[in-house]
């Protein structure tokens, strides 16, 4: 399965498109990878333009959907966990939310998603590229369970999507046994599939971070 939305451009050296181990870089060289693009007067006239004309309309839009469909799920999750949490009712409140993030990706303007080909029913990790915050998005329809930074853990809503959706929130500060839980997870195939970016962080597209150790920790 493949997923359009940002096509990196090809590099220049030849060199680097049968890679077999990553390309050591100076601190120097990746923060001047990982900065802006630069515009000229024109395109920045053209930004506020388009900012003024497409962006107010979406943000105004946008909040307004998510301060009725935020509440609306954070209710249905207190509700859920006031009769004991039970399991059989937490896939109709994946459903529930996959459907609100879906809008609100449409409101930003991720307006068609195209999936090609078919999970495999073997497969137990997705391991997607990381390219902006919206990147785990997509995958909500097919309630994986998600690794997140335990700091997502302090807003009330993302709580309740990672509660939901099983999520695995990673402490980086100390060993927490993420690597057990991923494991066990996926041995057990009536487990949901895991979502894992190997990157550990966001990247313009235009490179990759050497993986983590947990994309390697199972042969599945």
């Amino acid at each position: 399965m493949r997923f359009y939305h940002y096509h990196p451009p090809l590099p220049e050296i030849e060199e680097l498109y049968h890679q077999k181990k990553p390309t050591e870089v100076t601190l120097e060289q990746l923060e001047e990878l990982r900065k802006p693009p630069s515009y000229n007067t024109f395109q920045k006239v053209l930004h506020v333009i388009y900012f003024i004309i497409f962006g107010i309309p979406k943000i105004i839009l946008l909040a307004l959907f998510f301060m009725v469909a935020g509440p609306i799920f954070v209710l249905a999750c207190a509700i859920w966990r006031a009769f004991g949490s039970a399991p059989n009712y937490r896939p109709h409140l994946q459903r529930l939310w996959s459907y609100i993030a879906r809008i609100m990706l449409f409101i930003l303007g991720y307006y068609k998603i195209t999936y090609h080909g078919q999970i495999d029913p073997q497969a137990r990790f997705i391991c997607p590229n990381h390219t902006c915050f919206f990147d785990g998005w997509y995958f909500f329809p097919l309630a994986p369970r998600i690794i997140g930074k335990k700091e997502i853990l302090n807003y009330p809503l993302l709580k309740d999507v990672c509660e939901v959706f099983e999520g695995i929130p990673v402490d980086r500060s100390k060993h927490t046994g993420v690597s057990h839980i991923l494991l066990e997870s996926a041995k057990d195939p009536k487990e949901p599939m895991i979502l894992i970016f190997p990157e550990g962080a966001s990247t313009s597209g235009d490179y990759m971070f050497r993986f983590h150790l947990g994309a390697f920790l199972s042969d599945l």
